[in-house]
C-alpha cells in the first residue's frame, strides 16, 4: 500500500512501543551539523522525569511511524508564574515522511497540552527545518 493510502491511528504510547521508538530514534539524528541522537534504555525515561506528560504514537498498519513528547509544567513568564507545555522527542520515521505524521503529533499534543497550559515552548537543533516548519503552524 502507498504510504498516501496508509491508514493512521494516532493514540497513546505503550511501554510495549520502546523498541521500536529507540529505533526511529536511532534512524531520525537530530540536525544536519552536529548528529545529534541521544543513547537511553527506554524511550520514555525522559517523559517520566515530568509530573504530567504524555507521549503519542502514530501508527500505521499497526507499526510506530512516529512519537511525540509533551510535559506541562511550572514556568516563570514576565515574572509571573504560569504553566508552559514542552514538546521535546518528534520523531517520524524516514519512510513516512511527507504526509503530516509530525504536524498531527505536534497538534494532538498541544491541544492536550493547552487544556493544561498557558504558553508551549519546544527546543531544536538550529539547522532543524522540518521541526521549524512544524512549530511555525
Amino acid at each position: 500500500m502507498p504510504p498516501e493510502a496508509a491508514a493512521v491511528a494516532v493514540g497513546d504510547y505503550r511501554a510495549q512501543d520502546n523498541d521500536e521508538a529507540l529505533a526511529i530514534e536511532r534512524a531520525c539524528p537530530q540536525g544536519r551539523t552536529f548528529r545529534l541522537t541521544f543513547r537511553r534504555p527506554t524511550f520514555h525515561r525522559r517523559a517520566e522525569t515530568f509530573s504530567v506528560h504524555r507521549i503519542l504514537a502514530a501508527r500505521i498498519d499497526g507499526r510506530l511511524a512516529g512519537v511525540v513528547a509533551a510535559a506541562v509544567k511550572p514556568v516563570t513568564l514576565r515574572g509571573a508564574p504560569a504553566r508552559a507545555v514542552f514538546l521535546f522527542d518528534l520523531r517520524v520515521h524516514p519512510r513516512w515522511r511527507g504526509l503530516g505524521l509530525g504536524r498531527r503529533l505536534t497538534q494532538e499534543a498541544l491541544d492536550w497540552g493547552f487544556a493544561q497550559a498557558d504558553i508551549a515552548y519546544l527546543y531544536t537543533a538550529g539547522d532543524n527545518e522540518a521541526v521549524r516548519r512544524t512549530a511555525r503552524h
